[in-house]
């Protein structure tokens, strides 16, 4: 939210819903909708692969037009 309570442009990690920065969005920790550098290390192998699978079935749904996904 930005000034005026206006929508701002910032994006939220889908795993830990930190605000990301575009640094965070270029960091090789990042993964849509899995994983970001705030929660990469704090975050066990089991968790990204059930996160990777809800970020599938959110793009799947949105390709079949079915949206939002009650995972997004």
């Amino acid at each position: 939210v930005s000034h005026g309570l206006a929508e701002g442009g910032a994006e939220l990690c889908r795993a830990c819903r930190h605000p990301l920065t575009e640094s965070d969005l270029m960091s090789p920790k990042y993964a849509t909708g899995v994983s970001c550098p705030h929660c990469f290390d704090a975050r066990s192998d089991e968790d990204r692969k059930r996160y990777a699978e809800r970020q599938r079935q959110v793009e799947l749904a949105q390709a079949r037009g079915r949206g939002p996904h009650i995972g997004s």
